[in-house]
């Protein structure tokens, strides 16, 4: 038996419209603000020094979570002048874990998707020495892309 065409159209639009929902569930665009904790340690022979007087500061990012790419990016270009994407190490209802390395940066990570709560740590390295470590305390909440 035939489908009649209002039927079939109506069949379409909505196939249409889980497809438009599961391409939009698999990416994640978050706006996040809170502090940063910044610490410079100094490595001085066989000694480290920690510089004790490290404040938390104000800091907002645009974070995006591409869960069909299993990849986190947003939140890096506080870290250094480049925006780079880190891999989803795990994930699951209520969190997802993130973390990688690049050249001399390393980041890791967690979101907590029913709260909102993001904090992460990245640690910079450079070649005289200098260690930069960075705390993250982020409070986040889902954004709508502009069209």
């Amino acid at each position: 038996m035939a489908m009649p065409m209002k039927k079939l159209i109506i069949v379409i639009a909505i196939a249409l419209q889980v497809t438009s929902a599961s391409a939009a569930d698999a990416t994640l665009r978050l706006s996040c603000e809170g502090m940063v904790t910044v610490t410079d340690k100094v490595t001085v022979t066989d000694n480290t020094k920690m510089e004790a007087d490290a404040k938390p500061e104000p800091v907002t990012a645009n974070v995006i979570v591409d869960f069909t790419d299993r990849t986190v990016q947003g939140l890096f270009y506080l870290q250094s002048s480049l925006d780079y994407q880190v891999k989803i190490t795990a994930m699951n209802k209520a969190t997802v874990t993130f973390g990688g390395i690049s050249d001399s940066k390393a980041i890791s990570g967690k979101i907590d998707r029913v709260t909102g709560d993001m904090s992460a740590t990245s640690v910079s390295t450079e070649p005289e020495g200098l260690i930069l470590l960075k705390t993250y305390a982020l409070k986040c909440r889902p954004v709508q892309r502009m069209l």
